[in-house]
This record gives C-alpha cells, sequence and structure tokens, in this order.
C-alpha cells in the first residue's frame, strides 16, 4: 500500500513514455496512455467529457437493450459462442449506438474489435513484435479500423453539431481550443478511445466474473436471489445490488487484468530507506495488495461477500484500475457495463459449456487474458 501510494501520488518521478513506448509507436505520438506532464493533462482534459459517471450513466439504459438483444439473439440460435471475445464485440457494437454514434456494419465492428485485441497482445511482445504487427492479417484489420476511424471523423467535422453523444462532446473542445487547426490524427485518436479503448478490459472482467461463479455455483444462487428481485428493465435499480457489486468486486481483486506495471523513474527518490537513482527500471507490484492475507483474509478464495462485510476494499491496497493522475480513464464505463452484462445474463439465461470448464486457463499478456476459445451455450431460463 505504502508503494502504491507513493507512485500514484509522484507523477513527476515517473515518465510513462518511456516504458509505454510500444504504445507511441503503434499508435501515435498523442496517445495518452505514453503522454507525460503537460501533454497528459492536455489530453486528459479533451478525454475527459466522454469519461465521466455521468457521461456513463447516461447510456445504461441504451447499453442495456444492446446487450439483453445480443445475449437473447445467441440464446436463440442455440450455438456455442467463444465467450472470450464476445463483449467486447458486442460493447464495440453498444458503443456505435450511443457513446460513438455512427454507421458502422456489425461485421466490421468484429473486425475492428479483433485489431483492438491483437494491438494489445503485441504491445508486450519483446523480439517479436516486429514481426507480429507486420503479419497480413493484423495489418489488413489495422488498416480497416483506421479507414472507418477517418471517415466517422471526416463526416462529424463537416457537421460537428449533428450528433450529440460522448464523442460530440471532445470534439466541441477540440475545434473550440483549436479550430482549423485541429489535427485529424489527433480526432482519430480520441475517437480510438471512446469506440474501442478498454473493450477488451471490460470482457476480461466480465469473463472472469462467470468462470469464477460457474466454478462456485453457490455463489450463483447467491446473486441470483438479489437479481430475481429486479424486474430486467430498470437498470437504474442496479446501483443498489450489494451483491451484484460485491461480484465484481471480488473478481477485479482475485482477478487484476495486468499483475505487474513498468515504471521508470526520471528523477531520483527515497523509498523505505532506500536512496533510488534517476533513470532507474522499477517494478510495480500494483494488484499485490489484492492477495495480502493482513488486508483481505483467505486471499486466493473467491468470497464476494467480504465486500459486504467491510461495505469497501481497504483503500491503496486496490489496484485494478491504476491511480494518480494515470488512473484509467475508462473505469466508469467498465463499472457501469459490467454489471447491466452480469445482471442481464443470469436473469435471463444459464451457461453450458462446451468443453470441460476450468478456472485454471491458460492465460498471458501480463495474467489477465485468456489465450483459449471458451465455448459456451446460453440457454434461457425458466
Amino acid at each position: 500500500p505504502d508503494a502504491n501510494n507513493f507512485i500514484w501520488q509522484k507523477p513527476v518521478v515517473w515518465s510513462y513514455a518511456e516504458p509505454n513506448t510500444s504504445f507511441r509507436e503503434e499508435m501515435g505520438p498523442n496517445h495518452v496512455t505514453g503522454l507525460d506532464g503537460d501533454p497528459h493533462k492536455e489530453k486528459r482534459a479533451y478525454l475527459k467529457p466522454a469519461f465521466t459517471m455521468s457521461s456513463a450513466m447516461k447510456f445504461m439504459p441504451a447499453f442495456h437493450r444492446v446487450f439483453r438483444d445480443g445475449i437473447n439473439e445467441v440464446a436463440g440460435s442455440g450455438e456455442p459462442v467463444d465467450i472470450v471475445p464476445f463483449w467486447a464485440e458486442l460493447i464495440t457494437w453498444g458503443n456505435t449506438q450511443t457513446v460513438a454514434r455512427s454507421e458502422i456494419p456489425r461485421d466490421v465492428t468484429k473486425r475492428m474489435t479483433r485489431w483492438e485485441v491483437q494491438m494489445l497482445r503485441g504491445l508486450f511482445l519483446d523480439d517479436s513484435k516486429a514481426p507480429y504487427y507486420e503479419r497480413e492479417e493484423y495489418r489488413r484489420l489495422r488498416e480497416e479500423t483506421f479507414e472507418w476511424l477517418g471517415k466517422i471523423v471526416d463526416a462529424r467535422l463537416e457537421n460537428p453539431d449533428a450528433i450529440q453523444d460522448n464523442y460530440g462532446e471532445i470534439l466541441k473542445l477540440r475545434l473550440k481550443a483549436e479550430g482549423d487547426a485541429v489535427s485529424r490524427e489527433h480526432l482519430i485518436n480520441d475517437l480510438y478511445f471512446v469506440l474501442l479503448a478498454g473493450t477488451d478490459n471490460t470482457a476480461a472482467l466480465i469473463n472472469y466474473a462467470l468462470m469464477e461463479l460457474y466454478a462456485t455455483p453457490q455463489w450463483i444462487d447467491w446473486l441470483r436471489e438479489e437479481l430475481d428481485l429486479w424486474d430486467g428493465e430498470n437498470v437504474m435499480e442496479l446501483q443498489h445490488m450489494t451483491r451484484l457489486k460485491a461480484v465484481i468486486m471480488e473478481t477485479q481483486r482475485i482477478r487484476p487484468g495486468a499483475l505487474q506495471l513498468f515504471k521508470y523513474a526520471v528523477k531520483p527518490f527515497e523509498f523505505g530507506g532506500y536512496q533510488i537513482p534517476a533513470n532507474t527500471d522499477v517494478l510495480h507490484l500494483n494488484n499485490l495488495g489484492h492477495f495480502l492475507e493482513e488486508f483481505y483474509p483467505d486471499p486466493l478464495t473467491f468470497n464476494p461477500e467480504r465486500f459486504i462485510e467491510k461495505q469497501r476494499f481497504v483503500p491503496k491496497t486496490f489496484g485494478f484500475f491504476g491511480g494518480g493522475s494515470h488512473v484509467c480513464l475508462g473505469r466508469n464505463h467498465t463499472m457501469m457495463q459490467t454489471p447491466v452484462v452480469l445482471a442481464t445474463l443470469f436473469k435471463s439465461c444459464e451457461l453450458e459449456f462446451s468443453q470441460g470448464f476450468s478456472r485454471h486457463l491458460e492465460a498471458s499478456y501480463s495474467g489477465g487474458r485468456s489465450e483459449k476459445a471458451i465455448m459456451a451455450r446460453f440457454r434461457p431460463r425458466s
């Protein structure tokens, strides 16, 4: 906790551009993940209106309809679905109907989501990163994604006031500050954050919640006792469901998306009695606190009830979304979309896994992603 507090409260000590060079190489020099200091503050100021809690909440009913229709569609087909990419594809499709309204065909949004997943996987490769990004499939997916992002931006610039959504709020700020000098490349990168960024992270959180719940079915029964009182329509009621919130918090605790982060110190600092010089690489175990017995007893056991007993997590131990000025931009949207998906799914369906389901899965990408398909049928509940 002391390390988390120090790192999150001392942004001037760290360069995020140095360890996140791969982001800037693949996504451009204006990518917020690889910016430091004033450029980072400026970029986040432009993006902020699209990621506030109010901007996330206002689209909850619309997202609920998208998720409900998507779940009903696969349940009606009776065919197994790979749930690893399924939620990310559905969220991206929902984004085109809500936060970044655009006329993108459904099959295109699926390929855009596939590009996003592959782009993120490549960032964490070493010597094999260059040939990975040069693969024909990857280049084709990337070119198609950015072609569509560019077309949307061009249409918005022709009539900036035509569509009122979260991306429109960013566009207004950009045009007010930069006028005719506004950068098309920056606007495309802004649109990427609203339309695609974070969909893979949210999908992983949903899937890990499903894995943990189906590995311990008593928690499904416990959760459904609460959800069966819900009418299935008024999504605003979900914010009062303590068991649903507890399941999500416990999933974040036991299945963090990134087990560690790499930092680069640009200033000397003292910590724990040690003098650390500038230009030092630092490994930040941002989620180690999730597994410390003194904060979370029996930490390797999935136990959502712990978050009802305590009513809250222990603040500086929890690193799922990071902290400080570089805290995850999309956390409000993740924390809005995840309960809507889980509530809608458990209210209406049972999952039937096609091949011996196990919560012990081969994972990579800092430990936070399944690398194999998880096939499941969505069976309507009686």
